[in-house]
């Protein structure tokens, strides 16, 4: 038709991993992320599950930076490797953003509709409240998209540029992990002295593991009796699988 697109993306192959190009790449997302940090402390956005606390103070850059890698490394492969074989699977991913920089992951599509180099769900992105009529029934739902619960983020409001693009992505990242660590600290609080011992006594590693499974599967997959993935919950194999993933990344 009358409107094309000029698409120029250089693939991953063994000829490029080099050190040079691996540098390169993880120059690139340490630079974004820091971008990203900086945009959220100016803009104050106060974190909804530790509150009087910048969002930024409450997560470490690192666990972005190891997510971002988590995301795109196909467990297929990282979970089977050898342990030799892992850090060059990893850096695969570094290569992609060395040789491609923002254009990398833009065109990365899952099957459930998450996008980009954060892979973001659209509904969990932007829900703006509309109104839904069951005949005389009304009810109001949404609202709860990262654009709606963070509005004064000013996250790009066009659902699909804004998981695309790497620094906006990243802050809708930053932002997912607080919004859905807020019920996992509400139900913690109103479910004994037990839950509370046990998630309380988790260190800064251990809190990074319950971003990574509700980060993936939504704060659902929290079990409060143990501090792991509740193996009943729906898509628990898939999670599973995701934090497995991270420790290894």
């Amino acid at each position: 038709g009358k409107k094309y697109s000029d698409i120029i993306y250089a693939p991953y192959s063994e000829g490029v991993h080099d050190k040079e190009v691996v540098r390169s790449g993880a120059e690139f997302v340490n630079a974004k992320v820091n971008q990203a940090f900086d945009e959220l402390r100016k803009a104050g956005i106060i974190s909804r599950s530790f509150p009087g606390q910048l969002v930024v103070d409450t997560i470490r850059q690192d666990f972005i930076r190891n997510l971002l890698i988590t995301e795109q490394t196909d467990p297929r492969w990282l979970l089977n490797a050898l342990d030799d074989e892992r850090l060059r699977l990893a850096e695969r991913v570094l290569v992609r953003y060395g040789l491609n920089g923002d254009s990398t992951f833009r065109y990365t599509y899952s099957k459930t509709k998450a996008l980009g180099p954060a892979q973001i769900m659209p509904l969990t992105y932007s829900y703006p409240v509309r109104t839904v009529r069951r005949g005389k029934k009304i009810r109001k739902i949404g609202g709860t998209g990262m654009v709606q619960v963070y509005s004064s983020a000013n996250l790009i409001r066009d659902v699909n540029i804004g998981r695309v693009d790497m620094v906006n992505a990243i802050k809708a990242a930053i932002l997912v992990c607080d919004d859905h660590m807020l019920p996992v600290i509400n139900r913690v609080k109103n479910s004994g002295p037990r839950a509370r011992q046990v998630f309380d006594s988790k260190n800064d590693d251990e809190l990074d593991i319950v971003r990574a499974m509700i980060y993936n599967g939504g704060p659902g997959k929290y079990n409060i009796a143990t501090g792991e993935v509740n193996p009943r919950s729906r898509g628990a194999r898939e999670t599973i699988d995701f934090v497995k993933k991270f420790k290894i990344i």
